[in-house]
């Protein structure tokens, strides 16, 4: 058996197999097939009869922004065949859904860093740990908290084609994943910001940074999607040997500006300069080498702390650079 669904675009489906055809020993796949159409197929032995009840159940996911309404599902293309692959004519009843409020998405976490073109690329592994789909947004900023745009490409099974976009909306499959990795052409230059993901609970992720060089040398490190708001982040540093710091600060509020006090200690818990402070905008986003910023750092150790003065929500991260080039990045510890 299979059918398609016709639907508006505000609109996303997948579909979970019904009683009769687990019964059956039969499988349901569903796959969109264009922008406002997606197949449902009934696979399994022909001998393996379906009897009556349900055959499906239907998830819909709204994008959000969505006003309220009533959206139609229109039901086309039904087919299916007898045991002896006889087609058997089908009729169906059109049915809609209805939006009672408008849809939004909840807040799941942040990446404090990306960074596209100059030998860069992030890549985005999102994870669905329901048990049921779940529909994830991914939102790029920039430094001044501007939308920042790149060339989005997906895995198979998100079925989407690349697009270039500061956003995207991915349907992500009961207990499935998605990789969505971010490019520009090869002759740019770097662009830098940070990433949200707003999605409902169940939603994790990791961003990976990778960079080759001039000579073809490619490098990547991990970082988790950051889902905590403390009362400051805390970075170790080590620029003993050769090594170098970076670190990435992101202001995840829509609309408050983020005053980051900066406290600098050496491994011994003494303070060394007089607290510094960067101001950020609205989804705003800094980055630097460390020694860039504190020249005096330059062969130490020690630990920087990081905290919202105006107690918003912002996310660090750390990247450790090793004199070869290669890098990892360097995980944010907590103060509650």
């Amino acid at each position: 058996m299979q059918f398609d669904l016709d639907y508006d675009a505000p609109l996303a489906l997948t579909a979970n197999s019904g009683s009769v055809v687990f019964s059956a020993g039969k499988e349901i796949y569903s796959a969109p097939v264009s922008a406002r159409r997606t197949r449902f197929l009934v696979v399994g032995w022909n001998q393996n009869v379906m009897g009556d009840g349900v055959v499906t159940t239907i998830n819909a996911f709204v994008s959000a922004g969505t006003a309220a309404g009533v959206f139609p599902l229109r039901l086309t293309n039904l087919l299916a065949c007898d045991q002896e692959g006889a087609i058997i004519p089908l009729t169906g009843k059109d049915g809609s859904i209805t939006v009672s409020a408008n849809a939004t998405l909840l807040e799941s976490g942040i990446f404090p860093q990306i960074a596209v073109g100059g030998g860069w690329k992030t890549s985005f592994t999102l994870l669905n740990l329901a048990d049921t789909p779940q529909l994830a947004k991914l939102t790029f900023w920039d430094n001044d908290g501007a939308p920042l745009s790149a060339l989005l490409a997906f895995s198979p099974e998100v079925g989407l084609n690349p697009t270039a976009s500061p956003s995207t909306e991915i349907r992500l499959a009961a207990n499935g994943m998605a990789v969505v990795e971010m490019d520009v052409p090869a002759s740019s230059e770097m662009m830098a910001g940070w990433a949200k993901v707003q999605a409902p609970a169940g939603i994790v992720g990791a961003a990976t940074f990778r960079y080759r060089s001039a000579e073809g040398q490619e490098t990547e490190a991990i970082v988790p999607m950051e889902t905590r708001t403390p009362y400051s982040f805390v970075l170790p540093y080590d620029h003993t040997a050769g090594f170098a710091t970076g670190v990435a600060v992101a202001n995840g509020s829509e609309t408050s500006d983020a005053n980051v006090a900066i406290t600098i200690r050496d491994a011994t818990g003494k303070e060394l300069l007089p607290v510094d402070t960067i101001v950020l905008p609205s989804r705003g986003h800094a980055y630097f080498a460390l020694t860039s910023r504190y020249p005096g750092l330059a062969g130490a150790r020690g630990s920087l702390e990081f905290r919202d003065r105006n107690g918003g929500n912002v996310a660090v991260l750390g990247l450790r650079f090793h004199p070869t080039g290669s890098f990892t990045s360097i995980p944010a510890e907590t103060r509650w």
